[in-house]
């Protein structure tokens, strides 16, 4: 949440009320909150969470589970914000499962765009994954750097720093056991004028 507000918002796409389960834990996997969140058929609830990371150092992980198959879906909203608290940028990252062993997602460094790998760890024991970005042309930027993802947290990591202005290729993320790594790159314009989530997925 470093000069930003983040939200939680939580819908039930089911046609029956169902009810949401979401915990909130600091990236060392710490629990700082747990909710639980009743929802009619096709409603939303948001959840302000900017005190709760802001007193962690502005980076946590939300994991949410519905109580019914098939009826949740769950974004993380991100505001930038001005010095003046007016609106800078906004982009959101859709909640997911933890799935494979291999997870690939792309970066670019064009037009002065930075980049940051989001990693979170839905087990019970700290993963230690590799972290390989390769550019386009088959030139190696990073081979198998590890990093370790606390149980129940996550981590990030600045990616087109180690890299040259004007390349663009693929990052690659091993987790030594299955489903239980989630990955997603976050793409940063020149001084913050934009960002976005791009996937990063089996």
């Amino acid at each position: 949440t470093a000069g930003m507000s983040s939200v939680v918002e939580i819908a039930n796409v089911a046609d029956e009320p169902t009810t949401a389960l979401m915990e909130l834990r600091s990236a060392d996997g710490n629990l700082l909150d747990q909710f639980v969140v009743p929802l009619a058929g096709h409603a939303t609830q948001h959840i302000i969470v900017d005190a709760y990371l802001r007193a962690v150092g502005d980076f946590g992980v939300a994991f949410i589970q519905g109580v019914d198959s098939e009826s949740i879906v769950a974004v993380g909203m991100q505001y930038g914000r001005t010095d003046t608290l007016g609106l800078r940028y906004m982009y959101g990252i859709e909640a997911q499962q933890s799935l494979g062993t291999s997870l690939r997602g792309s970066y670019n460094t064009f037009l002065g765009q930075g980049c940051e790998l989001l990693l979170t760890n839905s087990s019970a024991t700290a993963q230690t994954v590799t972290i390989s970005m390769q550019r386009s042309d088959g030139t190696t930027v990073i081979e198998g750097e590890s990093v370790v993802v606390p149980t129940r947290g996550g981590t990030k990591m600045e990616l087109c720093s180690r890299e040259a202005p004007d390349f663009y290729g693929l990052v690659t993320v091993t987790a030594p056991e299955r489903n239980t790594i989630g990955a997603v790159i976050v793409r940063r314009g020149a001084d913050t004028s934009y960002a976005f989530p791009t996937p990063v997925r089996q």
